[in-house]
């Protein structure tokens, strides 16, 4: 074609060179952890930073911003395009989830909102902390259910007990005869005779 340019033929050289070279260590360099619909064989490109493929979710967010929408760059010639693209699928996507969640059952709906309470979205550190408030509090409340450890009494703290129930018995004793002492003699109004007198002070 007329007015083509070509590439110098010492960069086609180099160029060929350097590609023959990554083809032939290719088998050796790590590959995406993610397995391909299509095949079922396991993914043969190139990882990202996080393991995976450009189409296997090497893009996906991670951090703590790991849970928000990507949104396009406002300096793209499309960006308005693809912000109502995005904005389209996000509704659909909301959408799905409502429907998948109508359809659950009463248990699948209580694993559902489970698994939502023990996954909240945040910074690794802050998920990692409530996590393990999450496992203090079940230890706390377990140890709280069992019963009450009784420790056993020593020889001498059981005599005592056992003297304190006696004296106890006593006074109760003592008072119930002094009750119905009270019935069987009533006091008279002008106060105590002189017999009675005589016995309480000797």
């Amino acid at each position: 074609m007329a007015g083509k340019r070509k590439a110098p033929t010492a960069w086609v050289v180099a160029g060929t060179a350097a590609l023959r070279r990554v083809q032939a260590e290719r088998h050796l360099m790590p590959k995406c952890g993610a397995t391909s619909k299509s095949t079922g064989q396991p993914c043969g490109q190139f990882p990202m930073e996080n393991g995976r493929c450009y189409y296997h979710g090497g893009r996906t967010p991670k951090g703590k911003d790991w849970h928000r929408p990507r949104w396009p760059k406002s300096t793209a010639p499309d960006a308005e395009q693809k912000m109502e693209a995005r904005l389209r699928n996000l509704a659909k996507q909301e959408k799905q989830r409502q429907k998948r969640l109508a359809k659950m059952t009463a248990e699948e709906r209580a694993a559902y909102d489970k698994w939502k309470r023990e996954h909240p979205t945040g910074t690794p550190q802050h998920r990692e902390a409530k996590r393990i408030a999450r496992k203090q509090n079940a230890e706390a409340k377990a140890q709280l259910s069992q019963p009450a450890f009784e420790r056993p009494l020593s020889p001498e703290s059981t005599a005592i007990a056992r003297r304190i129930a006696e004296l106890r018995a006593q006074l109760a004793a003592m008072r119930d005869s002094a009750s119905a002492s009270d019935a069987r003699n009533p006091a008279d109004d002008a106060g105590p005779t002189n017999s009675n007198l005589g016995d309480i002070f000797g």
